[in-house]
């Protein structure tokens, strides 16, 4: 009994401020707008208090009537105009809700609620340019209102309007309510269009500000690329790998810049330098492993992925690497070893148990392909290559009809792809 009493006591508060027509707060030296009048109807209050009750009890079609009967004893608040038209809305009848809103705006232009609602119906509705007139409108009525600003940002990049966004994203973070992801959104979207000048401002003083995040010298090395300014680039890749070795991005971007130039003794060296300040990171042993191959010196890739095993024997990738080495090479042991090893460290691995396979098919070993793939189909039964070789296989040794479902499976997976090389040819 005195929660009820108390609850009632705050909704008559609330409804007291509400149908007083009190604004929020202002700040200091803003214009304040007192309204003149000091009373509400009884009955009007009545009834607001019924359709709050009803709203928490999520009976909104009573909530609505009860809104619309206090409406009908108090025209003087707006609060009470957009309960009406919040009932609707709960209701979907978003037209009623719109026409609602339409006149509490006549009636009371400066109502930023209002301008809200309306907003989100139009823009439901996909009519942008009238939703978008609505924020405008609040942020003409209060400036500081992010929540409109958010919003104006959603709508322009629903329409592919990101400059705007931008310059909306650029208010925000003048208002004091930027992130640092927000900041290096604008950047890009300057940069998308071209906008060096605006990019490289945003980049240079988010780079002033947070000197320690990685993003800093990844933008400004973005920058330098698109505008065609490699060295530059490279610059600020090295200064960021030079500020922390665990600006793991910034050490993959430069990498593959090195690579794509063809560069692959300077994407060595660099790997290097990183394995000796740290030791603990398998995957920049196997991207050494892997540069060594491209530049074709295979046999200090076998070593450098054999250096791997030794450190890290409990990870499947080195042996793969060294079994896929070794079948090139066609040095049938070793490769049959270092798979069958990949394949036990993870079973849940097709390109391990394809490999294996054709190796077994290479050397005509077709009781063990047959076995090999028969798991493997049981492991991977959605997986196209493999029910295509189990069936294959199944063929050349005279079980046809047993090949069939494998290979009808395999184009019912795959039937817009060409059949895959018969690798052990």
């Amino acid at each position: 009994m005195k929660k009820s009493f108390i609850l009632l006591i705050l909704l008559i508060s609330t409804v007291s401020i509400y149908c007083a027509g009190i604004h929020k707060l202002q700040p200091p030296n803003t214009p304040t707008y007192v309204n003149q009048r000091q009373s509400y109807h009884p009955k009007a209050m009545e009834h607001f208090i019924d359709g709050s009750i009803g709203e928490l009890q999520n009976d909104y079609k009573t909530a609505l009537l009860e809104f619309t009967e206090a409406l009908l004893y108090d025209s003087s608040s707006a609060t009470i105009y957009n309960k009406v038209a919040e009932g609707y809305i709960r209701l979907k009848k978003l037209d009623s809700a719109q026409k609602i809103l339409l006149s509490t705006i006549r009636r009371f232009p400066d109502d930023i609620e209002s301008y809200r609602m309306l907003a989100v119906i139009y823009y439901s509705q996909h009519e942008m340019n009238k939703a978008e007139q609505c924020y405008e409108k609040i942020i003409e009525l209060d400036p500081e209102d992010v929540e409109a600003r958010y919003s104006l940002v959603t709508l322009y990049l629903t329409v592919d309007q990101d400059l705007k966004a931008a310059e909306e994203y650029e208010e925000i973070i003048q208002l004091g309510y930027g992130t640092p992801e927000m900041r290096l959104k604008v950047g890009n979207i300057y940069l998308e269009n071209k906008l060096f000048d605006k990019s490289e401002k945003i980049f240079t003083e988010f780079f002033r500000d947070f000197p320690d995040d990685e993003r800093s010298y990844l933008a400004k090395a973005k920058l330098y690329l698109v505008k065609q300014d490699t060295a530059s680039a490279i610059d600020w890749y090295q200064q960021g790998i030079k500020k922390d070795l665990s600006f793991e991005i910034c050490l993959e971007e430069l990498r593959d810049l090195y690579i794509h130039q063809k560069k692959l003794d300077k994407a060595i060296l660099l790997l290097k330098q990183v394995i000796a300040q740290d030791v603990s990171k398998i995957e920049n042993y196997l991207r050494l492993g892997e540069l060594y191959y491209q530049q074709g010196d295979t046999s200090s890739a076998i070593e450098e992925f054999k250096h791997v095993v030794d450190l890290f024997p409990d990870d499947f990738r080195a042996y793969f690497s060294l079994g896929s080495l070794y079948y090139q090479r066609n040095l049938t042991e070793s490769a049959e070893q270092f798979l069958k090893k990949s394949i036990n460290l993870n079973n849940d691995f097709p390109r391990g148990w394809m490999l294996l396979g054709f190796l077994y098919l290479r050397n005509q070993r077709l009781d063990d392909a047959e076995n090999h793939f028969k798991k493997a189909v049981g492991l991977f039964p959605d997986d196209s290559n493999i029910n295509f070789f189990f069936g294959s296989v199944l063929n050349q040794r005279g079980k046809s009809e047993d090949a069939v479902p494998y290979l009808e499976k395999c184009l019912q997976i795959d039937q817009n792809s060409s059949m895959p090389w018969v690798l052990w040819r």
